[in-house]
């Protein structure tokens, strides 16, 4: 069991790090976007909601598709001031709840995002026509990915060592 969930939690850090390069290339994609748009407007007087919209879904792809590897590395947000005081057991079971509290909320996120789409998803963007399914696909994914990173967290923490429970 122990073999399958090292070898599931490497499958999802591969997979993170590949949205990693696909959100460092959405980043140069907005900026040349962005500054397509800036050109189109302030030179050519033109504007240009096409480029507007790809540049919006290139921000979702950037923040969205790099959480996953952030969150496995530890490299997310995160306010531990009371946490850093604790010790042995009672920082692992906190670290625990924690980590498995975050898996929730990725959960509750991705629910929410299904009834959202069941609503919007028949729905298409107004400059590209491009379906809101694939215009949001990256916020879902990333989401799933950052839940399946948040249960590797979880595992992790719980076979460590009360003395170092943090998982990263």
């Amino acid at each position: 069991m122990i073999g399958f969930l090292e070898r599931s939690a490497g499958l999802v850090e591969r997979v993170a790090r590949i949205c990693e390069r696909l959100a460092i290339g959405a980043l140069f994609v907005m900026t040349a976007l962005v500054t397509a748009q800036i050109i189109g407007r302030e030179i050519l007087s033109l504007g240009l909601p096409a480029v507007e919209e790809l540049a919006r879904w290139s921000g979702l792809c950037l923040v969205y598709l790099a959480v996953p590897l952030l969150f496995l590395q530890g490299r997310h947000v995160s306010v531990d001031m009371v946490l850093v005081k604790l010790r042995g057991p009672l920082r692992k079971a906190v670290d625990i709840a924690l980590e498995s509290l975050t898996v929730a909320f990725t959960l509750a996120f991705l629910v929410g995002g299904w009834f959202f789409m069941q609503r919007a998803g028949k729905f298409s963007t107004p400059a590209l026509g491009m379906p809101n399914l694939i215009f949001y696909a990256p916020v879902l994914f990333g989401m799933a990915l950052s839940m399946l990173a948040g249960l590797v967290r979880v595992y992790r923490t719980i076979l460590a060592p009360a003395g170092e429970a943090r998982p990263c």
